[in-house]
């Protein structure tokens, strides 16, 4: 399973020190990613370049709702600051529209960013923003069409229920073929237990505390 450390969803004045201390903490245990916010990515991004592992940053957090061109742009920064993966934040107008040609104008450019620069893109989708989970599914189904293969199917800005997040990632990696990273909010030992039990592809979790509970121990 590929287990990564997030700290893009916190509040960026809490103390930058001891969030650079997690993450070298979270690698020192094991994990296989790290999702940062670009600002701490550009402090130790020189750091990270020989480690195998994956360095993503988020793309118009929380909500996607920006400019087509300025995703763009904030795309090609995070890349050239040290990305190896784009968490691109899926616009829940967009997937409420439906149409696959608007959507594939939003995502194929930055796709083709990503393979240029051997990155790889991974779509943000919240699915409690949509209206039902079957307009979610379709969404996924659309973001496949295009290439998108990396499902997160939730941004952590927001609380989530972990046992829809687990089962949505099952339902898109079991029918459409995708990767998914559960990305739900957990803090009981039998939510971690759950993931692991799932089968799913990744996790990613927001704090070390409980880390333990993963097979490894802080």
């Amino acid at each position: 399973m590929h287990l990564e450390y997030c700290c893009y969803n916190k509040n960026p004045i809490e103390d930058v020190r001891t969030e650079i201390t997690n993450v070298f903490d979270a690698i020192g245990l094991g994990f296989s990613g790290v999702a940062l916010p670009l600002y701490i990515l550009r402090q130790i991004s020189h750091e990270l370049s020989d480690i195998p592992l994956t360095i993503s940053c988020p793309i118009d957090y929380p909500l996607g709702c920006g400019d087509r061109k300025v995703r763009q742009h904030e795309s090609l920064v995070a890349v050239k600051s040290g990305a190896t993966a784009i968490d691109l934040v899926m616009s829940p107008y967009l997937l409420s529209k439906g149409v696959l040609e608007t959507i594939k104008k939003d995502v194929s450019p930055i796709l083709g960013m990503c393979e240029a620069y051997e990155a790889t893109l991974r779509v943000i989708l919240n699915y409690d923003l949509c209206e039902t989970k079957e307009e979610a599914f379709e969404g996924v189904k659309m973001l496949r069409e295009i290439g998108a293969e990396i499902i997160i199917p939730s941004s952590g800005f927001r609380n989530d229920d972990i046992f829809d997040n687990i089962l949505f990632c099952r339902l898109i990696e079991k029918e459409l073929g995708a990767t998914a990273i559960c990305s739900g909010r957990m803090w009981l030992e039998k939510h971690y237990k759950s993931v692991i039990n799932s089968g799913i592809s990744g996790l990613r979790v927001y704090s070390l505390k409980n880390s333990n509970c993963l097979g490894v121990s802080n």
